[in-house]
């Protein structure tokens, strides 16, 4: 080995430190390893601690246009269609409220409204109706619409549109009074439900009266001070129409139904093959619509319900919708 001259020590000497060398690196790695641990344990206790802890419960909703227009209308075996809607809600178990609109006349609201069990509650005609509301002879200034509860209503409200239709039409929408008729629910102590039903005008050409109405509706709703909001009825729009009231209403709240399941004829609402009173060449499209509002729900179930008198005949010329919602609710500490 090569050396210093003069000097007897190697040039490159033999390291006698290495071993300490080693447990200093093993030291180092230690002690990085116990901090990174600590690090993870406090972020979880940090953010375990921050986790809100939910009760689940459900919501359920049943919705339907019930095609309770005058006879001379053109409207089909009402009475028999009246009766068993009201004793079909009357033996249901599933849903918590009701929401039913075309509702005009005042004898099939007394007729549905004859069948409800002690302990429910189901609005007056004059609840969610113009003052004037007429519904004996006619519909004029009424709004057909209807709400049926399993729960207390702490309170209902009627908001008519502004706009009902041209009078220079013979639709008899300018003599409607369409609006949303509301209730507010506390199903349980530590949440509140604001339900809604709603009819817009019908008739493709209406498209400006509904998307007037559409607006005035969606003004309301981002006021509600509820926890928790669902809106039903008819819309007279399908999501494939060339008017942007579906779009809108979206824009705001959140459909039960996806939209695969709406591409689907059998999740049609109007013109549905299965109903007794769809026509021959009919289109089937979905003019009725369940929606929520807000955060903490998520839909559980949404379903078309093909509804049939003892006569076969179907319970409207619309389907009926069932949705079912989980809400999530922070527990009252």
């Amino acid at each position: 080995m090569d050396t210093l001259e003069g000097d007897g020590e190697p040039l490159i000497s033999i390291s006698r430190n290495r071993p300490q060398r080693k447990c200093l690196f093993l030291t180092i790695v230690l002690l990085g390893c116990t901090a990174y641990s600590s690090s993870v344990y406090i972020n979880y206790k940090l953010n375990f601690n921050s986790i809100e802890i939910y009760n689940v419960t459900t919501f359920s909703v049943f919705s339907l246009t019930v095609w309770g227009g005058p006879v001379s209308f053109g409207v089909k075996d009402k009475e028999t269609r009246m009766s068993a809607i009201g004793h079909w809600i009357a033996n249901d178990t599933k849903h918590d409220v009701y929401l039913l609109n075309d509702l005009w006349m005042r004898s099939d609201h007394a007729e549905i409204k004859k069948n409800i069990p002690k302990g429910w509650t189901m609005t007056q005609v004059d609840d969610l109706s113009d003052i004037r509301c007429d519904g004996v002879s006619s519909a004029v200034f009424c709004s057909g619409l209807a709400i049926i509860s399993k729960h207390p209503i702490k309170y209902f409200k009627f908001i008519p549109f502004t706009v009902s239709g041209n009078m220079s039409s013979f639709d008899f929408e300018f003599n409607f009074r369409r609006g949303f008729g509301l209730v507010r629910l506390e199903p349980s102590f530590d949440y509140s439900v604001d339900v809604v039903v709603t009819s817009l005008a019908h008739h493709g050409y209406n498209y400006w009266y509904r998307k007037n109405q559409t607006s005035e509706l969606l003004n309301w709703i981002k006021k509600s001070s509820a926890d928790h909001l669902i809106l039903g009825g008819d819309f007279s729009v399908d999501f494939r129409d060339r008017e942007d009231t579906y779009e809108t209403i979206k824009g705001v709240l959140t459909n039960a139904m996806r939209d695969d399941k709406m591409q689907n004829p059998d999740y049609a609402t109007y013109g549905n093959t299965l109903n007794s009173y769809t026509e021959k060449g009919q289109q089937a499209v979905v003019h009725d619509y369940i929606w929520s509002a807000y955060q903490g729900m998520s839909v559980k179930q949404i379903q078309v319900l093909n509804l049939m008198t003892e006569n076969n005949n179907s319970f409207s010329n619309h389907q009926a919708l069932s949705a079912t919602f989980h809400i999530y609710v922070t527990p009252t500490k």
